[in-house]
């Protein structure tokens, strides 16, 4: 006995997935070829659905499909009955309408296409949902029905079905996001008008650098941002590869957002990389005066919605660098916009890890070392035990000393690292949700996480409590079918990216996102010394 679809259960099914995008306020386009628009005319049955749904497309021949943005080299590389071309639908509607939510649909009833004998099965019918850019495609074999009517309402059932799937996961996202904002790092910010100024080589040289934090050297660019009434600016110094070594990147050079100066510099610009550095306490001072160029346009304020914590401020920073290469620095400087990565380290990859959660542009985020208020979980606590750390080339009984504990983070030299609400919790069983959930907002099949750390001598850090991190938010990436978004790489020691981790992420990142076969361990990248001794 096949599948039962009930007309009147679906007709309430759409009733409620209306209203439910009306309260939230998200909006909703269609492209469908085998249903005919009856996605959309199920939507539009409910009142006020206007102000979710400003239109939609009927695109039954394939001219009218490329007409409305489908690439022809899909249809003709997969057909038009396929999930690359349902896919192409959902991301081609959602784009003309700037929609939260595009469905495309495509496949044949019950019958055989005529225009297309080869390519049609009756009954089978790929359909896909994007949802704020995430596209995913899907496929259903449908038994005969009584009806067009029958099947296109069948179609329309399996739609809703997983679209409120996807729906429910996507809104617990957004509720995580309003705990960590809320709760622990503060207000983000975003959507100002920003323009930059390039300023050529810095003329400081480098043996006046009188710390390892000091950014000297590469092309100086100003960035100018205002917002409401307010402007501020401040210093990125660019290290740019020479024209030989980005030849193997015809799209333009992949690039890092560094928030300070890291190690293997010259190492990654050799690679054909270019390296972006921030001055970073000119973004936000480390304390808790909230003084720099993001206090200037946000000044912290007494209530919850006017805090923002200093590692989300330097999140902005970083992603401030992103809205200048969408602006016009990609082509100033030969780079491929969409092969973004963020890294810091310690404190900095603390606010890496916040801003992978909340801008989601960047492709690949890097956080390194980034220990309590990062990515070492509360509730795993090392200090006391021992690991065997041979493989490394460690001590094969390593005792690990203090972990940094939540009291710290809540003292007056960390705290303004976050917003007063964070000061209500005493104990870190009062949290509600432990930092794998921070990973997991990142989770998207189009970006990719590298997880850093040192097996040994920054025991402070928590090594053994980011190994846990790593394998819980690698549970969420592996359910939703995209394992391999997800890296860890330990080193023996180091409280810093090493040309070793540069190396990795490099390869890995060259691996995922250019396709490149190029030898890289995954399986390595799944791993450390830490497993099998929690």
């Amino acid at each position: 006995m096949g599948k039962k679809y009930n007309e009147t259960e679906i007709r309430a099914d759409y009733r409620r997935l209306t209203l439910l995008l009306i309260e939230k306020g998200m909006t909703i386009t269609t492209m469908e070829s085998a249903t005919s628009g009856q996605i959309a005319s199920l939507i539009t049955d409910t009142e006020g659905s206007s102000a979710v749904l400003k239109g939609a497309f009927i695109t039954y021949c394939n001219e009218a499909k490329i007409m409305q943005g489908v690439p022809r080299e899909v249809l003709e590389k997969h057909t038009v009955y396929s999930e690359e071309t349902a896919a192409a639908m959902a991301k081609a509607c959602a784009e003309c309408y700037t929609a939260d939510i595009g469905i495309g649909v495509t496949g044949t009833m019950g019958n055989t296409d005529p225009a297309n004998p080869d390519a049609s099965v009756p009954g089978q019918v790929y359909f896909a949902i994007g949802i704020n850019g995430d596209v995913r495609a899907y496929h259903v074999t449908l038994e005969p029905l009584e009806s067009r009517l029958a099947y296109k309402l069948a179609v329309a059932k399996e739609i809703y079905d997983k679209l409120m799937e996807r729906l429910k996961k996507y809104m617990e996202r957004g509720n995580l996001r309003e705990f960590y904002e809320k709760n622990m790092y503060g207000v983000w910010r975003e959507g100002e008008k920003l323009s930059y100024e390039l300023q050529g080589e810095d003329p400081k040289a480098k043996e006046l650098k009188s710390n390892p934090f000091e950014v000297v050297g590469g092309e100086l660019v100003k960035l100018c941002v205002e917002a409401d009434g307010r402007k501020t600016e401040f210093t990125v110094h660019a290290y740019l590869p020479a024209d030989e070594d980005r030849e193997r990147f015809p799209k333009g050079a992949p690039f890092i957002v560094c928030m300070h100066p890291v190690l293997p510099t010259a190492f990654l610009v050799s690679k054909g990389y270019a390296v972006f550095v921030l001055e970073i306490g000119k973004i936000a001072s480390d304390d808790t005066k909230h003084l720099g160029a993001f206090y200037e346009l946000y000044p912290y304020g007494e209530k919850n919605e006017e805090q923002t914590g200093v590692l989300m401020a330097w999140a902005w920073g970083a992603s401030k660098v992103l809205d200048a290469v969408y602006a016009g620095l990609d082509k100033e400087y030969k780079l491929d916009p969409q092969a973004s990565m963020v890294t810091g380290v310690s404190r900095w990859g603390k606010a890496t890890a916040v801003c992978a959660a909340f801008d989601h542009r960047f492709r690949m985020s890097i956080p390194t070392c980034s220990g309590a208020g990062g990515l070492a979980l509360y509730s795993v606590i090392s200090e006391g035990k021992t690991y065997d750390l041979s493989k490394v080339g460690g001590p094969s009984e390593y005792t690990y000393g203090q972990n940094e504990p939540l009291s710290c983070l809540q003292s007056d030299g960390e705290r303004g690292w976050f917003n007063d609400a964070f000061l209500q919790y005493k104990t870190p069983a009062e949290i509600p949700m432990d930092q794998e959930k921070l990973v997991s907002l990142a989770m998207d099949k189009e970006r990719y996480y590298f997880i850093i750390a040192a097996c040994m001598g920054e025991d402070w850090v928590n090594a053994p409590a980011m190994w846990e991190c790593y394998k819980r938010a690698a549970g969420d990436f592996e359910m939703a079918g995209i394992g391999d978004n997800l890296a860890v790489h330990f080193h023996k020691e180091g409280h810093a990216v090493l040309e070793e981790d540069a190396a990795l992420f490099t390869g890995y990142f060259e691996h995922m996102y250019y396709g490149s076969d190029n030898g890289i361990d995954m399986a390595a990248l799944k791993t450390t010394v830490f497993e099998g001794q929690e």
